[in-house]
């Protein structure tokens, strides 16, 4: 078994930094961080299926399989969770999500108070504690066998995780206002506008773009277009100009 010294990892890792200061940027951007949160989002809400569909105690190992997948890939593996850092580590969905939702808010600490920059801290990090609570359930069930105080244990932990996790989707929405005139946020919506939709609804995409330009849709695409143009990255126009056709009534 390889054992290795976390504190000389954390001090590689350090001097490492310090030579290649490139490293430090996107933690201090908080446009390419937003963009981060959104993607874990996305990727973590694709994995949701099975869990909202635990509405009772699991009555046999082969329904605790089913769920131990999404949940593994939403809790990371122990050790990962253990990494100081986490933007180089194979983690969980919801370990990088915390991470990248700690990070957004500290470097918000300095602007104005923001209850939703709060909501989505907290409610992070409360997300992956219930996940880890859902995955030592789900373990015990498999070890010891099924039974109910402790699939009843799991149905209401995961009811838990799940709220957390509306309560993150509420938040995220007031939050993309912040970003008006930012392309690279912007650009992040239109290309993801379907799997948005399928989360907050019909048509949200295109109505919350109407909202964040003067002109609306149009707006958004000249801005888009200009900016990238700018650029040097005149190939994403036709994909801009697409996508944004799909997005108009």
């Amino acid at each position: 078994m390889l054992v290795t010294n976390p504190i000389r990892e954390i001090d590689v890792t350090v001097r490492q930094r310090s030579l290649h200061p490139h490293l430090n940027s996107y933690h201090h951007n908080e446009s390419l961080l937003f963009q981060f949160i959104l993607s874990e989002f996305l990727a973590i809400h694709a994995e949701l299926a099975p869990l909202r569909k635990l509405t009772t105690p699991p009555r046999s190992t082969a329904q605790c399989d089913a769920i131990l997948t999404p949940v593994v890939k939403l809790a990371g593996a122990s050790f990962d969770t253990m990494r100081l850092f986490v933007w180089n580590q194979e983690t969980g969905l919801l370990s990088k999500f915390k991470n990248y939702c700690g990070l957004y808010a500290q470097h918000r600490s300095e602007q104005p108070a923001n209850k939703h920059v709060q909501v989505l801290h907290q409610n992070a990090n409360q997300a992956w504690l219930y996940c880890m609570h859902c995955l030592d359930l789900l373990h015990t069930l498999k070890d010891k066998g099924i039974n109910a105080k402790t699939g009843e244990s799991l149905c209401k932990t995961n009811a838990k995780l799940l709220n957390c996790l509306n309560r993150i989707m509420k938040a995220l929405v007031p939050l993309l206002g912040d970003f008006t005139g930012d392309e690279n946020v912007l650009f992040f919506i239109v290309r993801h506008s379907s799997a948005l939709d399928a989360i907050f609804g019909e048509r949200f995409t295109a109505l919350t773009l109407s909202t964040m330009d003067p002109k609306g849709l149009a707006g958004v695409e000249n801005l888009l277009t200009g900016q990238y143009t700018k650029r040097g990255f005149d190939h994403l126009l036709p994909l801009i100009k697409t996508q944004i056709s799909l997005l108009s009534p």
